[in-house]
């Protein structure tokens, strides 16, 4: 079989693959051909090329990038379940897909419906609903000692403001006692908006939504956050 054929072959089997791709619900066969077809473009990009090697790496970058844009077309055209992530993280009833350009929410385990987070409105993209509130004292152990299974959730908490700047404010677990407040450093939430904080001033009891980020020692970062 010459060069020529197994060109034509190629394209023509990995455009087949392609569009199986957008009709399939089977999450591992779809992967596979979505694999198949990409390996199949490369051969019809390179078999007749002298410099082989540096023309698959050129091309593999190319149509992996093109994968990405494909794979968003079919969550957002045809609302299939994203196939290019690097982590999907579950939360009670609600699953994110993490992208390298998007986020996408699943915010019902039972129904297939994705939302897309092109990142540029962050927050929390589900019935806020499913979010349970919980006063920042209650986390002032459970979010330290078990930070690896809060990373990179959502969590809803009620606070106190002890400070206020530009960017950010900090939440602090605190104590009553002889009906007075006492702040005290077993938990700082430093709460990052994506809009200049108006109206939040130290005292205020605030309820807020976010996305839990690092932690260093006893501080850690909210990001994403929406104020209630």
């Amino acid at each position: 079989m010459n060069k020529g054929v197994i060109r034509l072959l190629a394209l023509v089997l990995g455009i087949f693959f392609l569009i199986a791709v957008f009709y399939l619900d089977n999450q591992l066969l779809r992967i596979i051909l979505l694999s198949l077809s990409i390996i199949l473009f490369i051969v019809f990009n390179v078999i007749e090329r002298t410099h082989k090697k540096l023309a698959i790496i050129i091309f593999t970058f190319i149509l992996l990038f093109l994968a990405q844009v494909f794979d968003y077309i079919a969550i957002k055209y045809f609302n299939k379940e994203p196939l290019l992530v690097y982590s999907i993280i579950e939360d009670n009833n609600v699953r994110v897909f993490n992208s390298i350009f998007y986020r996408v929410w699943q915010c019902d385990l039972k129904e297939n419906s994705y939302i897309i987070d092109n990142l540029e409105k962050m927050g929390y993209f589900c019935n806020v609903a499913n979010l349970d509130s919980t006063n920042i004292n209650t986390y002032a152990v459970e979010l330290i000692t078990n930070y690896d299974k809060y990373v990179d959730t959502f969590i809803k908490v009620k606070g106190i403001v002890v400070d206020v700047t530009d960017d950010y404010f900090l939440l602090k677990s605190y104590i009553i006692k002889d009906e007075q407040v006492i702040f005290n450093n077993n938990l700082i939430l430093k709460v990052y908006t994506n809009a200049t904080i108006n109206n939040v001033n130290i005292n205020d009891s605030v309820e807020v939504s976010g996305r839990v980020g690092k932690k260093e020692d006893k501080e850690i970062l909210l990001e994403d956050c929406v104020i209630y």
